[in-house]
């Protein structure tokens, strides 16, 4: 499930404005204020998605690719890696597998 940004504010508050760590990322950040926990992303700026509910099961392909590239550490949490050029989906226990 992904959300647009209104969605996303009036289940987690108010969100930051959209923000990017490196310029040439593909990825757009955005943080819910005050609340510590929820990571929010968009490749877009209109479908929004939250890291810990969504990543990788609702997300395509080609965006678990440019993600787990963008943000190794964090793709990795979820059993995501890059292994010669190719997308390696691990099925961690305990979490749904992408389909």
């Amino acid at each position: 499930m992904y959300y647009s940004k209104e969605e996303a504010e009036k289940e987690y508050g108010q969100l930051s404005d959209f923000y990017k760590n490196d310029p040439k990322s593909k990825i757009w950040e955005a943080g819910a204020i005050g609340r510590f926990g929820p990571t929010f992303f968009s490749f877009d700026k209109k479908k929004i998605y939250q890291f810990w509910e969504d990543f990788p099961w609702n997300l395509t392909d080609e965006e678990i690719y440019i993600f787990t590239k963008e943000d190794p550490t964090m793709a990795a949490l979820r059993g995501c890696e890059i292994v010669d050029g190719k997308l390696v989906i691990h099925d961690l226990e305990g979490q749904n597998s992408k389909k």
